[in-house]
């Protein structure tokens, strides 16, 4: 799902959407209901239908279904049920969904008989919620609820926003674009997978990158690469510079790791630290492959980020950046930068001079 700041204001504005996609949705089998199917002979003419009813009746199952789906995707987008197999989590999702589909039906059927003053009784009841129409609007539901699962992975898979870019074709010829990079690498990540091992490394690292998903939606990060145990983050410069956000991202990042430092330490025996890199420039954007296609990012400007990050153990920061951003951006108060060094990085030919920034 696509909750990737999980505060009031990111919960409000899901839900809000899909309550939308909802009443779209049972408005969609109310057309199939009256026009598609009663033009064909194979399918009995289905009766006259008081429209405003049933458009009450659409609205009311939307907001019921739209909350309902919010709540089931806010359950499982916790931890515990991210490490579950794909297969547990779907047989689940169905048993919720469901229980869920019964309450609805129930509360738009009892909503129906008491807007047109029907009685209703126990065996009456039973009839109905276990009725055709009950299961033919279960299938419905499941069948939506399968398609915005599927778009809302899809655009989880590619990254905020990066998913109607595909749609629209706006990189399927390359662009230049001009963009801010941080990059973001676990310090003595060598020396901590020799201690862990392969598989508890990689859990690690999984739990550093789960732990990231805040910061994406709080300051608009693309995410471009999870490059081993590196993570490429990414900005338009608008919006990377506005309010800090490319500096900020890195030092929020951190506080996380650190209010989670007992977590680590009881299933690691160590606080993961990340060094970063900052800088910006012109690239070139484009589509590039046909099987597993992705949007890329090609430019002197990545290597340099990357040179930069590799300066830090070197210099002892961990967040470094370059003269370009940091003379870009104005810190204010909750940061100061300092020219900490002016090198040859490795590729270059004119020396980069190298800012520390901090937090105050």
């Amino acid at each position: 799902m696509i909750i990737y700041n999980r505060d009031a204001k990111s919960v409000l504005k899901f839900t809000i959407q899909m309550i939308i996609v909802w009443i779209l949705a049972f408005y969609l089998l109310i057309f199939l209901r009256t026009f598609a199917i009663e033009q064909s002979r194979y399918f009995e003419q289905v009766k006259a239908i008081d429209w405003p009813q049933e458009f009450v009746l659409a609205i009311l199952a939307g907001i019921l279904t739209g909350i309902f789906y919010t709540t089931i995707e806010l359950l499982f987008d916790r931890s515990y049920f991210q490490k579950m197999s794909f297969g547990k989590i779907i047989f689940i999702k169905n048993v919720f969904y469901f229980i869920a589909v019964k309450i609805i039906f129930l509360i738009v059927t009892l909503f129906y008989t008491q807007r047109n003053n029907l009685d209703l009784n126990f065996e009456g009841l039973r009839s109905v919620m276990t009725s055709r129409m009950f299961w033919l609007i279960l299938a419905y539901i499941m069948i939506v609820s399968i398609i915005i699962t599927f778009v809302l992975q899809v655009s989880q898979k590619f990254g905020p926003g990066m998913l109607w870019k595909f749609i629209t074709g706006k990189y399927h010829h390359p662009k230049e674009e001009e963009r801010i990079f941080l990059f973001v690498d676990l310090r003595d990540s060598t020396t901590i997978a020799e201690q862990l091992g392969h598989l508890k490394f990689s859990r690690l690292i999984q739990d550093c990158f789960f732990d990231l998903t805040n910061v994406i939606a709080k300051h608009r990060v693309d995410i471009y690469q999870y490059v081993g145990d590196e993570a490429i983050l990414s900005w338009e410069k608008s919006i990377g510079i506005t309010d800090n956000r490319c500096v900020w991202a890195y030092y929020d990042y951190m506080e996380i790791l650190r209010s989670r430092k007992d977590y680590y330490l009881e299933q690691y025996g160590l606080e993961p630290f990340f060094k970063a890199g900052l800088h910006f420039g012109k690239v070139t954007v484009a589509e590039v492959g046909v099987i597993k296609r992705e949007i890329a990012y090609h430019g002197d400007v990545l290597n340099t980020t990357a040179r930069i990050q590799g300066e830090c153990n070197k210099i002892g920061q961990p967040l470094l950046a370059s003269e370009a951003i940091t003379k870009s951006l104005a810190l204010g108060p909750h940061f100061k930068s300092e020219l900490l060094a002016t090198t040859l990085l490795k590729g270059k030919l004119q020396p980069v001079k190298i800012y520390g920034v901090r937090q105050n």
